[in-house]
């Protein structure tokens, strides 16, 4: 059903300074969305609000139909753990734990370890990492930490994939490879993308592109 804003507003601070204003779109199961804007634009708090990890009062998202705002702790940590993957600028991987290790987080909240290790295996595979499973993350470098953080968010085989500069740390090289990824699982496995970039050569890649200016987006 996907993600739906009406009228979404965003503020902070007192007095009150408008982040976001008066948003409502509409992004479809299996779409892939750029999110553009200068620094201070709003582009990150608006995926915040989109994946559910962050939350306002002024106005609706719905997610597959649900009001964000009316759902439980229980519920929203549900989707967040099976339906959503969540890939930023930092990779943010626990140091003490193998690349294995870190990928099978979500689904130690959930059961069901050995088919996700399955999964996990085949996502090292892919990304071109299965000599680096038994690694720590100081022993990765920053590509492959990000590819490990990628393989993490996609281990639940998640609806949503909301990706917040996810190349913004790395070369070029690298950072072609990571958008390679993302856009693998939005066209094989259908997996919806949400794309947060600086970059305007990646942003016209996607299907659709939202730029945003003072807190309001336009469609190019």
């Amino acid at each position: 059903m996907g993600i739906r804003t009406l009228n979404l507003t965003k503020t902070l601070g007192d007095p009150p300074t408008p982040i976001l204003k008066n948003i409502s779109l509409e992004i479809q199961d299996g779409d892939y969305v750029s999110v553009t804007g200068r620094s201070g634009s709003g582009k990150s708090t608006l995926l915040y609000l989109l994946s559910s990890l962050d939350h306002t009062l002024e106005g609706k998202v719905e997610i597959d139909g649900q009001d964000v705002n009316q759902m439980s702790a229980e519920a929203l940590s549900l989707f967040r753990n099976k339906k959503a993957g969540f890939v930023f600028q930092f990779h943010y991987l626990v140091a003490e734990l193998t690349a294995m290790e870190n990928v099978l987080l979500p689904a130690r909240k959930s059961g069901g370890i050995s088919k996700r290790r399955e999964i996990a295996t085949t996502l090292f595979e892919q990304f071109g990492l299965k000599d680096k499973i038994h690694r720590l993350p100081r022993h990765l470098s920053g590509g492959e930490q990000q590819r490990v953080a990628i393989a993490r968010a996609l281990v639940m085989e998640p609806r949503y994939l909301f990706a917040d500069e996810p190349t913004g740390s790395l070369d070029s090289e690298n950072s072609e490879i990571v958008l390679n990824l993302l856009e693998k699982a939005n066209e094989k496995q259908k997996t919806t993308l949400i794309l947060v970039t600086h970059d305007p050569g990646f942003s016209r890649r996607a299907r659709r592109q939202i730029h945003l200016v003072d807190g309001q987006f336009i469609t190019p």
